[in-house]
């Protein structure tokens, strides 16, 4: 005799395969249990949750509603649907959902988590806050919402609050790698750095495979002028998802840092345009033993780097490779060369690039940086904003004020982007040259028009030390590994003079030290 299977063991057997990421059997399995059982609640809200993972966002919502009819009194339910709401952007619905949760199961940590996601959307951060703070209570091993409730205190300046928060965590979950880097960061982010370092360490002896984690301590590592270990450190870049997701094959080795003569070395882009200007200075050493180089650019810089003299053949970035016999990563180069490892190695020789003779410029913009003046001047306030970090370099022009009142200079706008509208209220006071750039090749030719170029860390920097123009950099408290710390010039460029932030976020001490040392350079 065949025994038909009990519905609540077809329900578990349903859950098993959703946990083991088998979203079509456990459909298949759920909506068995709802033929004959069809107002069955687990049932109802397991195809919900299946909806949601498939991001079928309106069919959860659908699902999750039906399991409501049937049982109208299930805060995790409740909460569920909210989840879709939120996804389909129905804000006010999903906020409803959740205070719904709350009002079933005040203990119910998930309601209040999601209710605080809701609440960060709708730029409620206090109240944000205080809901990811009764998470914590309610669930201490909740991972994910101490790392938010420290991000949101991060974003409201508490960062006293902020490595309380990872301590507290810490304590509970010492094993955990994830927030003992967590706190490096946040130390980092207050110049602990000694105890930063000590959180990766411990992150990495947790977690020792883990490429985040090493990828923040080589920062800091070269951050504090220990390039050689950094660089090592960095070679985990590989291993994260950034790296991992544009992740290329290649036909012939890497290069090993043996013998180059006779070769021909494929050089591969990477990272930003920054870096690429930056870096591009190591290839002039693969030529110099041997090799023939290949370098690869992103489109932009295309026309600038061919004024390098270390380049025997530049490649747009996707386009079809010319036969090369190795091949190496830009920023691995110092590494394999063994050159650029300590800083008095750096090869800082300036210029090493050199703008065009001609320009695709408006003609009036050509004349008004080929003009006599006292002091001209270039300016950028904002890197391109992508990630988090973009906006500790971001200075809001305005607070750019002291020093465009500055007598006898002539400004000209570098920026590109969207912040160009900051520049709006400013007139003819800043000429806008930046807009009109169609390439890096622009930008070197204005620049070479300049007398001096005062920007926040982006690669108007790199490209206006590398032409060899005195350059002042406005740096945030924490800046980017290679600016290192407290000295202000640079051994990677010789023009450069560096402006720091003496607390975070504090933009108008460096913007008062910048004016006045440029109304002296004026006078």
């Amino acid at each position: 005799m065949v025994f038909a299977a009990q519905p609540l063991d077809v329900l578990e057997l349903a859950r098993q395969y959703f946990q083991a990421g088998d979203l079509d059997r456990a459909a298949l399995l759920f909506a068995q249990v709802l033929q004959t059982h069809p107002e069955q609640l687990g049932a109802l809200n397991g195809l919900g949750v299946v909806a949601f993972q498939r991001q079928e966002f309106a069919t959860a919502a659908e699902w999750f509603t039906r399991a409501l009819a049937v049982e109208p009194h299930s805060a995790k339910v409740q909460t569920n649907l909210g989840n879709a709401l939120m996804a389909l952007e129905q804000l006010e619905e999903a906020l409803v959902c959740y205070q719904k949760a709350i009002a079933l199961d005040a203990d119910f940590a998930l309601a209040h988590f999601n209710l605080a996601n809701l609440l960060v959307r709708q730029e409620q951060f206090a109240e944000a806050m205080a809901e990811y703070r009764h998470t914590v209570a309610l669930k201490p091993d909740f991972l994910e919402a101490h790392l938010r409730l420290a991000g949101i205190l991060r974003n409201l300046g508490k960062m006293d609050e902020e490595v309380a928060v990872y301590r507290d965590a810490i304590a509970l979950n010492p094993e955990m790698a994830e927030l003992h880097n967590e706190l490096g960061d946040a130390l980092e982010s207050q110049g602990e750095w000694e105890a930063a370092a000590c959180c990766y360490r411990e992150a990495i002896r947790l977690w020792p495979d883990w490429a985040e984690a090493h990828c923040n301590y080589a920062s800091l590592l070269m951050l504090r002028g220990d390039l050689r270990a950094g660089l090592a450190e960095s070679e985990w870049r590989w291993q994260t998802p950034l790296f991992l997701k544009s992740e290329r094959t290649f036909g012939k080795p890497a290069w090993d840092g043996s013998d180059l003569a006779g070769k021909r070395i494929l050089v591969r882009a990477e990272q930003g345009f920054g870096d690429m200007i930056q870096f591009v200075r190591f290839a002039s050493l693969l030529k110099a033993r041997g090799a023939t180089v290949i370098f690869e650019s992103y489109a932009p810089l295309l026309s600038l780097l061919s004024s390098y003299s270390g380049i025997d053949e530049l490649v747009l970035c996707g386009a079809p490779l010319p036969p090369y016999d190795l091949h190496a990563a830009m920023m691995s180069l110092p590494l394999l060369l063994d050159v650029g490892t300590t800083l008095e190695t750096i090869p800082a020789q300036v210029p090493y690039l050199y703008s065009p003779a001609r320009c695709k410029l408006p003609l009036e913009l050509q004349a008004a940086l080929s003009a006599p003046a006292p002091l001209k001047v270039g300016i950028v306030w904002a890197p391109a904003l992508r990630f988090s970090i973009d906006y500790q370099r971001y200075c809001p022009l305005e607070h750019f004020e002291s020093l465009l009142k500055t007598p006898g200079v002539a400004f000209f706008s570098l920026y590109k982007g969207e912040r160009t509208t900051e520049l709006a209220p400013y007139g003819e006071r800043i000429v806008d040259v930046g807009t009109h750039c169609t390439d890096f090749a622009d930008t070197a030719w204005a620049i070479d028009r300049l007398d001096l170029v005062i920007t926040v860390d982006t690669a108007a920097a790199h490209l206006a030390g590398a032409l060899g123009k005195p350059v002042w950099l406005l740096l945030s408290f924490v800046p980017d590994w290679r600016w290192l710390l407290e000295r202000t010039d640079s051994p990677w460029y010789p023009t450069a003079c560096l402006f720091r932030q003496p607390a975070p976020g504090d933009w108008a001490a460096v913007l008062a030290s910048a004016a006045a040392t440029l109304r002296m350079a004026s006078s």
